[in-house]
C-alpha cells in the first residue's frame, strides 16, 4: 500500500534511481505478493512492485546483496527473497494492471551510483552502532514528541550507568538535542559537553567519528545561542577531525561546510557564508546524484545569500544555468526542475520588489 501522493512522486521520477533506507523483501510467487498488496482505499493505493535482476547488465554484482531465503524461512510457502540495505533500483515503468486491478511499478536492480549509497549505508551503520535498546527507547520517546517522558528516561539512565559509560554520552546527546530544539541552548551545550568529555575519555584522545559529531553538535548549538566565537572554535575542531577521518569528498564534510556557512550568515558575514555554501555545493555536486534533494538545499543557501546582498540578477543567471543543466539530464516534470522554476520565479518577484523600492 502507498499514499497516493508518494505514488505521484514516483511517477514523476520514472527513469531515476531509488534506494530504500533499509532491508526489504518480496516473493517469487505472484499469488503471495497479491495477498500482501491488499485493496485500494480513499488514502492508499494498492501497489505491486515488479522487480527485475538482470545480471548481464550489472557491472558490480559482488556489491549487490540479494538472498533467496525460501529454505530458511519459517514460512517457505511465501518463497521470500531478501534485498540488502542500500539496494539501488531504477524505476522502469508505472502502469495500471487492468487484469490484476493493481498499480504495478516495474523496477530494475541497478549498480549505478553505488558508491554514494555505500557512503550513506556506512553512515547508517555508524548510527546503529550507537544505538542499544535503552538508547533506542529514549530516542523513540523524543521522536514521538514525548519530551518530558524522554527527559525522565534519560535521567534514569544517568543514575543507573557508571559515570563514563558511553550510553551516558548517547543519552546526553539525545537530551541535549531535545533541549536545543526547544530553544534551551545553554542546557543543551552543557549536556553536549558532558557527552564530549565521556567520549574523549573512552576513546583516549584518539580521533573518532563520534567525537567529531559531538564537536559539530556543540558548534551548531553555540551558533543558535549567538556565541559565535565558541561556535567557530568547535566547528573548526569538528571539521579538522572529519578531514582526518573521512575521504575528502565525503558528504559529511560537505554538510559540515554548510554549518560554517550558517554561522557566518548569522554573523551577517555574507561573503564568507557564500564561500562555504559554494564549497559545500560544489563538493556535493560531484558526489551526489543530480536528483538528490541535498543539492537543491545547498543551492538554496547560495541563492538566499545572493538575495541578501542584492545580487538578484546574478542569482537569476546562476539559477537559469543550473536549470539548463538539469534539463539535459532530467524530465521536465521532475521535481528538481519544478523546484528550480519556483526559485527563479521567486527571484524575479524579489527583483521587482527591490527595483520598486529603489
Amino acid at each position: 500500500m502507498m499514499i497516493k501522493k508518494d505514488l505521484d512522486r514516483l511517477k514523476e521520477n520514472i527513469g531515476n534511481l531509488i534506494s530504500p533506507n533499509g532491508f526489504f523483501s518480496t516473493s517469487k510467487d505472484l499469488d503471495v505478493a497479491l495477498i500482501y498488496a491488499s485493496d485500494d482505499n480513499d488514502e492508499l493505493e494498492s501497489i505491486l512492485f515488479d522487480i527485475t535482476i538482470d545480471r548481464a547488465k550489472l557491472k558490480n554484482t559482488s556489491k549487490i546483496v540479494v538472498a533467496d531465503i525460501e529454505h530458511f524461512s519459517r514460512s517457505p510457502d511465501e518463497k521470500e527473497v531478501l534485498f540488502g540495505i542500500g539496494t539501488i533500483c531504477k524505476i522502469d515503468d508505472i502502469f495500471q494492471d487492468s487484469v490484476l486491478q493493481k498499480c504495478r511499478i516495474k523496477i530494475i536492480v541497478s549498480d549505478e551510483a553505488l558508491e554514494h549509497v555505500q557512503k550513506y549505508t556506512e553512515f547508517i551503520r555508524k548510527e546503529l552502532e550507537e544505538t542499544n535498546s535503552t538508547r533506542l527507547f529514549g530516542k523513540l520517546l523524543v521522536e514521538l514528541g514525548q519530551y518530558l517522558k524522554a527527559e525522565s528516561h534519560f535521567k534514569l539512565v544517568l543514575k543507573i550507568l557508571s559515570k563514563n559509560h558511553l550510553d551516558i554520552a548517547k543519552s546526553c546527546i539525545s537530551l541535549g538535542c531535545d533541549y536545543r530544539e526547544s530553544g534551551n541552548y545553554r542546557t543543551a551545550v552543557e549536556l553536549l559537553k558532558e557527552a564530549l568529555m565521556i567520549r574523549e575519555h573512552n576513546y583516549s584522545g584518539r580521533d573518532h567519528y563520534n567525537i567529531a559529531t559531538t564537536l559539530m553538535s556543540i558548534g551548531v548549538t553555540y551558533t543558535y545561542l549567538g556565541d559565535y566565537e565558541n561556535a567557530l572554535n568547535f566547528l573548526i575542531q569538528a571539521l579538522d577531525m572529519y578531514q582526518r577521518l573521512l575521504p575528502s569528498d565525503h558528504p559529511v564534510i560537505a554538510s559540515a561546510l554548510v554549518k560554517f556557512g550558517n554561522l557566518f550568515e548569522k554573523k551577517y558575514q555574507y561573503h564568507d557564508a557564500l564561500i562555504y555554501y559554494q564549497h559545500a555545493y560544489d563538493m556535493a555536486e560531484k558526489i551526489l546524484p543530480i536528483e538528490h534533494p541535498r543539492l537543491l538545499e545547498y543551492f538554496q543557501y547560495i541563492i538566499n545569500i545572493y538575495k541578501k546582498i542584492n545580487r538578484i540578477d546574478d542569482a537569476i543567471q546562476l539559477s537559469n544555468e543550473k536549470l539548463a543543466h538539469y534539463r539535459q539530464l532530467l524530465e521536465e516534470t521532475h521535481s528538481s526542475i519544478v523546484q528550480f522554476h519556483i526559485i527563479i520565479k521567486d527571484l524575479h518577484d524579489s527583483n521587482e520588489q527591490y527595483l520598486s523600492n529603489c
